[in-house]
């Protein structure tokens, strides 16, 4: 078993433990726990429609030492947590106490520059490696790196993803405001 696989269930199940150690000790509130419920259900329309069609969408490159679909649950925290990470890139970089509590364009810039980042790089980190998308005509490859293809849907995923999450956090922060 290669290390990656290791890394991957662990980071997968670091994301829910981390944020129920951090809302427990009084370190993130309710309202990260919903925006963290949110990053998991958009999330997971990607990472269970890749459990679904299966071989016919990509291939696994190593074994998976627990059954598949924990495949899909642990990466669907992963998406949760990179939905997070974007978001605290917003706190860092705009230092506002307020953030995505309204519709603002430079919030939406740095969590969509975040998700197309952070998507090539782990394409470039585990496909080929861990997992490999079958070229397709509706998944083609757009860029060949040292060999490898990258597919272009999960790049497009990643492009939409951070404005559905975005819109979607902005109205679950803005409700709970509300009860305040």
């Amino acid at each position: 078993m290669i290390w990656q696989v290791w890394a991957d269930i662990a980071i997968g199940l670091a994301v829910p433990l981390a944020s129920a150690l951090l809302y427990f000790t009084g370190h993130i509130k309710r309202k990260h726990l919903w925006l963290m419920v949110w990053g998991f259900a958009v999330g997971s329309t990607w990472e269970f429609t890749n459990y679904f069609l299966g071989e016919t969408y990509h291939t696994l490159k190593v074994e998976w030492p627990l059954p598949i679909i924990t495949l899909n649950i642990l990466h669907t925290f992963w998406d949760t947590g990179l939905f997070i990470i974007g978001y605290w890139l917003c706190l860092l970089i705009l230092k506002t106490p307020n953030c995505c509590t309204r519709f603002r364009w430079i919030e939406l810039a740095i969590m969509w520059l975040w998700g197309v980042g952070q998507e090539f790089v782990v394409e470039i980190m585990g496909n080929g490696v861990i997992w490999e998308y079958t070229a397709q005509s509706w998944n083609p490859v757009w860029i060949t790196i040292g060999g490898q293809g990258y597919t272009l849907v999960p790049q497009l995923i990643w492009a939409v993803a951070p404005v559905i999450y975005y819109l979607g956090f902005v109205r679950i922060n803005r409700k709970r405001i509300a009860y305040r």
